[in-house]
């Protein structure tokens, strides 16, 4: 074989044999709400980096119920999530399930999953009734930045 001959067998591996192409991950949150809210999406590749903006979503959620969908792409699979309440007031609303899409692989989190799937900063008080979370956002003498963020997500997706 030639030179060139291994050149090109090279390519071809790299080209289609490597797996270095970006993947499609999907948030998908089910809630309802009394009020317009922005809600920014964060998702880490490695438990204890810090979020970035490069790696975020942010959709405006009209009152009422909504299903509210972030899609990303990402060469690393998912390994926390951080949500952010992004508003000046003090508001609450009613989250009926999430859903992590990775690879193809789907994880439904229910309310009964939440408790012991999120944690929560201390301006946001979670209730879980009737089959619902209820986040509600509490303003303190700090930053008002309320959010939530997810345990392991390798767990549940991989």
């Amino acid at each position: 074989m030639k030179v060139i001959d291994y050149i090109f067998l090279l390519i071809i591996f790299c080209l289609f044999g490597c797996d270095n192409k970006l993947k499609e991950f999907e948030v998908e949150l089910y809630l309802q709400t009394k009020q317009d809210i922005d809600i920014q999406v964060f998702y880490s590749t490695s438990y204890f980096d810090n979020y970035s903006e490069k790696n975020s979503k942010t959709v405006m959620v009209e009152e009422g119920d909504s299903s509210v969908n972030f899609s990303f792409k990402t060469d690393k699979p998912p390994i926390r999530l951080r949500i952010d309440l992004n508003t000046d007031e003090e508001i609450t609303l009613e989250v009926d399930s999430l859903k992590i899409t990775y690879n193809a692989i789907e994880y439904l989190v229910q309310p009964d999953m939440m408790k012991d799937f999120f944690l929560f900063n201390p301006q946001v008080e979670a209730d879980f009734i009737n089959n619902k979370m209820i986040l509600k956002t509490v303003k303190d003498n700090n930053l008002y930045d309320p959010f939530l963020v997810t345990k392991n997500l390798s767990k549940h997706l991989y």
